[in-house]
């Protein structure tokens, strides 16, 4: 459940600094927009399309550094489909899977080694069933 808050918040704060951008759209809103968000330095910290002055399409999501950070589908302002989130290091962190915004079907994390970490099944934006939690050994 944490790592699920832990992505919400990180979509959920760069949307709206999306949603800032979008708000400079000046041409027919119902077209799709392309909008790319830039941090303070210049690097691009996220790219997406807007439709309706929601986003709507594959969105990507960068660090300061440019590597990437997450990227996934959004219908209507909400996350759907298949999103994949990757530590620093580049490593996939977790791939996730979401219907109307919420939590669906099955999640997995990885250590930042790349071996599994943990596989949860989720059914509208709740858990469901069991949840595999994998250690690492120690040797």
């Amino acid at each position: 459940m944490r790592t699920f808050l832990l992505i919400l918040h990180r979509i959920t704060a760069i949307l709206i600094v999306l949603a800032a951008g979008c708000a400079r759209i000046t041409d027919d809103p119902r077209k799709p927009h392309p909008v790319v968000a830039y941090y303070p330095d210049g690097a691009k910290r996220s790219e997406g399309v807007f439709r309706n002055t929601l986003p709507n399409g594959e969105f990507r999501f960068y660090r300061t550094d440019g590597s990437l950070e997450s990227q996934g589908e959004m219908a209507d302002g909400q996350p759907v489909g298949r999103w994949t989130f990757w530590n620093p290091e580049g490593g996939k962190q977790t791939e996730a899977e979401y219907r109307d915004g919420k939590p669906s079907g099955e999640w997995q994390t990885w250590h930042d080694d790349g071996k599994l970490a943990s596989i949860s099944s989720y059914k509208e934006g709740k858990l469901h069933g069991k949840q595999l939690q994998i250690g690492r050994a120690h040797v």
